[in-house]
């Protein structure tokens, strides 16, 4: 299983600019990302509440998920053959605010993803 995460066309990623700041800040939030995007990598993910939901629901894209990582959410893709890492958030409403799903959607319709070294993201 591969795993790609999103870049813009500045070359920013929004997804390692978040894991790079809740390394520094949040190291219980970073181990339990890495813990998940180790299992994506051996596509061992359950893709059930209560850690992943879909959000078919709330857009058309019925391979888009989000995976609770305490306040923190990460918008991901899942197709048969690799994991697309978008955008993470902090959630501070009951709800996923429209604007964020609006953002995850436009990352992934701007199809700019960069392979993601395994060997990083290892503890």
């Amino acid at each position: 299983m591969q795993i790609y995460f999103f870049q813009n066309n500045k070359e920013q990623s929004p997804f390692l600019e978040w894991i790079n700041n809740i390394k520094k800040n949040n190291p219980s939030i970073y181990k339990k990302t890495i813990y998940n995007i180790n299992l994506m990598f051996k596509d061992e993910l359950p893709l059930i509440k209560p850690n992943v939901k879909s959000m078919n629901a709330r857009c058309n894209y019925k391979n888009l998920y989000k995976l609770r990582l305490g306040k923190f959410r990460l918008f991901f893709i899942k197709n048969k053959e690799n994991y697309i890492l978008l955008h993470a958030f902090r959630k501070k409403t009951q709800t996923t605010p429209q604007k964020e799903i609006n953002q995850a959607i436009k990352e992934l319709r701007s199809n700019d993803f960069i392979l993601l070294n395994k060997k990083e993201f290892h503890l």
